[in-house]
């Protein structure tokens, strides 16, 4: 690999980190839609403590969790990029900062 190559991945694997610094509202889970008596509700279904848990999710909030459930994704996503260029990176002779 060149040196025109490292840097290259290096300028990409720091875009993908400075993205990293906006996402603030990340949620993980997904947000979906139940009818209840005739009523639509809103749960987010998320894990904790390795169990699977609904909550209620006011209709007020959806957009709000929406966002932040996509930011969980896009997060998950750049962390992939970015662990795939390192491991371009990684074990190209030394090349790995």
């Amino acid at each position: 690999m060149n040196a025109a190559t490292i840097r290259r991945l290096q300028n990409q694997r720091y875009a993908h980190i400075q993205r990293l610094g906006r996402l603030i509202q990340v949620i993980e889970g997904s947000l979906f839609e139940r009818t209840i008596n005739g009523k639509q509700r809103f749960y987010l279904s998320c894990m904790e403590e390795g169990k699977q848990r609904q909550h209620y999710v006011s209709q007020r909030h959806c957009p709000a969790v929406r966002k932040g459930v996509e930011q969980y994704n896009e997060l998950v996503a750049i962390v992939r990029r970015i662990s795939l260029i390192n491991l371009q990176l990684v074990g190209k002779e030394g090349d790995y900062p």
